[in-house]
C-alpha cells in the first residue's frame, strides 16, 4: 500500500467484474477487425469481461493482491457511504457467441499479473518496470491466448 498507509475499503463486500487490463483491449482490437469486415453487422455495444464465476468481492481481491505484494494492510471507512450496487456482472454472451472471445487469465492470475508489473515498476524503476515489463507481459499474455485457443490469438 503506497507510503505505507493502510489501503482504505469503503464497500468491502461489492463484486466487481474485475479483469486482467488487457482482456478488454484485446477484445476491443479483435472487435476492431470484424468492424472493418462488417460493419453493420458488429457495431453496438460490446461487452468484454471475466468468466461468470470469477466472482470476487473488493475485500478478497484487496487481500490477493496485498498477498501477491508481500504485505500491506487495508481498513474499512465504517462512515456512511454513498449508494453502490452489492454486485456488478458484464453479460458478455454477445463477444463470446459472435466473436468467439473468451478472458484469457482467470482471476488469481489477473490480480497476480498487475502485483507483479507494480512491483518491478518500483523495484527497478519506471524505465524498466514500466516499458520493458509491460512488453514482457504483453507477450506472455499473447502466448497464453494461443495455448487457450483463444480465437483472436489463433485466427488473426
Amino acid at each position: 500500500s503506497g507510503g505505507g498507509r493502510p489501503i482504505v475499503l469503503r464497500n468491502p463486500g461489492a463484486v466487481r467484474p474485475w479483469q486482467y487490463v488487457l482482456e478488454p483491449l484485446a477484445g476491443y482490437l479483435w472487435l476492431g477487425i470484424w468492424l472493418l469486415r462488417d460493419t453493420a453487422g458488429y457495431s453496438g455495444a460490446w461487452n468484454f469481461g471475466p468468466e461468470g464465476d470469477d466472482l470476487l468481492t473488493v475485500e478478497e481481491v484487496v487481500k490477493l493482491l496485498l498477498e501477491h505484494w508481500d504485505g500491506g494492510e487495508y481498513t474499512v471507512d465504517a462512515t456512511r457511504q454513498p449508494y453502490e450496487a452489492g454486485m456488478l456482472r458484464l453479460d458478455t454472451g454477445k463477444a463470446r457467441c459472435l466473436l468467439k472471445w473468451a478472458p484469457v487469465y482467470g482471476i488469481r492470475e489477473a490480480m497476480e499479473r498487475p502485483a507483479a508489473w507494480y512491483r518491478s515498476f518500483y523495484n527497478d524503476g519506471a524505465q524498466k518496470g514500466g516499458s520493458d515489463y509491460t512488453i514482457k507481459e504483453i507477450e506472455d499474455y499473447v502466448r497464453a491466448a494461443r495455448r487457450r485457443g483463444v480465437a483472436w490469438a489463433t485466427e488473426a
